[in-house]
């Protein structure tokens, strides 16, 4: 059985962009892994990503939403040691991260404790009955 290539199918495809450059983001952040990252299903409308970033402050770290795109970002950091580092093992290079949202996903609360940058969303649910009062 063959498997359907999408990239052979955009060529014959009108109007899915949105849907094809969504995949090619996707694809971007599959291979992007630092920081790691946890993404957690609380209930059937709740999610929590967790962000592991030990050494980074809050103010070191934006979270933008543009177009469904959720990213995270920080800029390296200049710090100059007070003293000499005989070992480096933790990471504060510049970073982007990046996930696509789904339209009914929105951003609960953004925390950072420990190290940790926690991110909670939930997913909207929209009634599909409406009582409609007669004016």
């Amino acid at each position: 059985m063959n498997m359907l290539n999408l990239y052979n199918v955009r060529p014959l495809s009108i109007g899915f962009d949105s849907f094809f450059n969504s995949l090619d983001l996707l694809e971007h952040a599959v291979n992007n892994s630092y920081p790691p990252h946890d993404l957690t299903q609380l209930s059937e409308t709740e999610f929590k990503l967790e962000i592991a970033l030990a050494g980074y402050s809050k103010e070191q770290i934006l979270i933008e939403v543009d177009n469904n795109v959720l990213s995270i970002s920080s800029q390296k950091t200049n710090e100059k040691p007070y003293r000499e580092i005989i070992h480096k093992g933790i990471s504060r290079k510049a970073f982007t991260k990046t996930f696509k949202l789904a339209d009914d996903i929105e951003i609960a609360s953004a925390t950072m404790e420990n190290g940790m940058l926690v991110i909670l969303f939930e997913k909207l649910t929209r009634s599909t009955s409406k009582k409609i009062e007669i004016q």
